[in-house]
């Protein structure tokens, strides 16, 4: 049975453990008489759920899109779609909570293993497709090309954490049989908009050798208040060739973009995406004490830029991956070349792309010789409904060319933006607009508690006396 997830003509639905799949449409002549039946009914499909997802599981779902239980029952055995709908949704997403209730409840199933780091990809692969199908019903996909932006306007303006994973359980379908490269770009550009929770799995590419299905789960997620939102995934299992990553989110402009308007303000400034950088390296000491700073990092957009600025400054990170990232002041590639030290540039972008130009230089300009810097460039047809900026061309339905390889001297000139007409303009006008949208985003923030406000700072999972728990740090300031 497909669910209707319309938000002001859903269906009416009737728990019926005769009909297939134990619901059916309310019928007026049918259901006429079901006062009587009200409380049983209702009952009923409480408990079918119950026993289905676990008491636990169930809470957390309904925590995830506001649903109140209570309320969702109270109208007897007329239920609404969408909200089913949204419950078979938080179904589908699962989580090391959800891996280790289980484990805990089932001692016997995996020979004792009570936490998920003791399971097999194979293992982990067989439980994560138990717990992402309990629920026997089936919701719309979405029929839309998914870019950067939600594929419903309203969303544009007002927070959809349900329809924000339904994008991403179809975004993440074909993670499995990327490559790592393309499965990093897809993550930056339009997986981690959509948001996750600290815990969430993911799937990832399958095993070059064995195609054994792998997965990421969520160990971190930053928030600084001043345009940075990233997120720190590990091997859900040790039997993997996966490698932990930091993963830092673009400029968001919309409104209901967690932080959107931070992530505009250092845009437009005139060092672009540096408050960015300064506002994660404080929480940096948090990060390296706490083991929670790979050594591989990717961003798309400002996430590229920040990277940058973070490449010049910290030497952990070894490995990059750059997508469509405007540049940095000159003065922060010399200090990066200087270095030296062995480390490995992956930057991509597209022909079309006009926000790639902007920032001054991209780092890799002049690399020095330690540094390997790898460079390609998409060419796809220049239609004005693409948004180049965004695309995922290995995944999109588009045709399209590339060329790079190792960066030679035929390249810098791709990686020089300094005299690019959009960059003096930004330049120009930039720290204008940039100080009236502070005064804007502290009014706002004045009057109102924002998700960034709530959400600032580190949220990070860890076991705490043999369960899965997700702790909060902030910086005094933040208080």
């Amino acid at each position: 049975m497909e669910l209707n997830v319309n938000k002001f003509f859903g269906d009416r639905l009737v728990f019926d453990p005769k009909a297939d799949g134990c619901l059916r449409a309310f019928d007026r002549q049918l259901d006429a008489s079901h006062s009587e039946a009200q409380g049983k009914s209702a009952a009923a499909f409480r408990q079918y759920l119950v026993d289905a997802l676990g008491s636990e599981r169930l809470q957390r779902i309904a925590a995830r899109y506001d649903l109140s239980l209570e309320g969702l029952f109270a109208a007897g055995p007329i239920l609404d779609s969408r909200k089913v709908a949204q419950i078979v949704v938080g179904s589908r997403i699962v989580s090391v909570q959800d891996i280790d209730e289980y484990l805990r409840d089932h001692p016997d199933v995996y020979s004792g293993k009570r936490h998920i780091a003791q399971l097999t990809a194979e293992e982990l692969f067989r439980l994560y497709k138990q717990l992402s199908k309990i629920l026997p019903w089936e919701v719309p996909s979405i029929r839309s090309e998914i870019t950067g932006a939600p594929t419903e306007w309203s969303a544009a303006f007002f927070h959809d954490q349900f329809l924000a994973d339904r994008e991403k359980l179809e975004i993440f379908k074909e993670n499995p049989t990327d490559v790592m490269q393309v499965f990093i770009h897809n993550m930056v550009a339009r997986g981690i908009k959509r948001e996750m929770s600290v815990g969430e799995l993911i799937p990832a590419p399958n095993h070059p050798l064995t195609q054994q299905v792998q997965f990421y789960f969520v160990c971190a997620k930053i928030v600084t208040g001043d345009g940075v939102v990233s997120y720190i995934i590990r091997p859900a299992t040790n039997d993997t060739n996966l490698e932990a990553m930091r993963l830092f989110r673009g400029t968001s402009p919309r409104a209901s973009d967690l932080d959107a308007l931070s992530s505009v303000i250092t845009d437009l400034e005139l060092q672009l995406g540096k408050r960015a950088y300064e506002s994660a390296s404080a929480y940096e000491p948090f990060l390296q004490t706490m083991g929670l700073a790979p050594s591989v990092e990717a961003g798309h957009s400002l996430g590229a830029t920040t990277i940058q600025y973070r490449l010049a400054h910290f030497d952990h990170i070894r490995k990059a991956y750059l997508y469509c990232g405007p540049g940095v002041p000159f003065a922060v590639v010399k200090q990066f070349n200087e270095k030296n030290r062995p480390l490995e540039i992956y930057i991509s972008h597209s022909e079309h792309d006009p926000l790639s130009r902007l920032g001054g230089v991209h780092l890799g300009y002049h690399a020095p010789s330690a540094v390997q810097v790898n460079f390609w460039k998409y060419h796809g047809p220049s239609r004005r409904k693409i948004n180049h900026h965004v695309v995922v061309w290995p995944r999109s339905k588009y045709y399209y060319g590339i060329r790079g390889g190792l960066m030679h001297e035929g390249h810098h000139r791709e990686l020089y933006n300094r005299y690019n007409l959009r960059e003096i303009l930004r330049v120009i006008f930039g720290p204008v607009l940039a100080l009236v949208l502070r005064v804007v985003r502290f009014v706002i923030r004045t009057l109102f508690q924002t998700r960034a406000m709530a959400q600032q700072g580190v949220q990070y999972g860890a076991i705490f006396r043999g369960r899965w728990r997700v702790a909060h740090y902030r910086l005094t300031r933040d208080l």
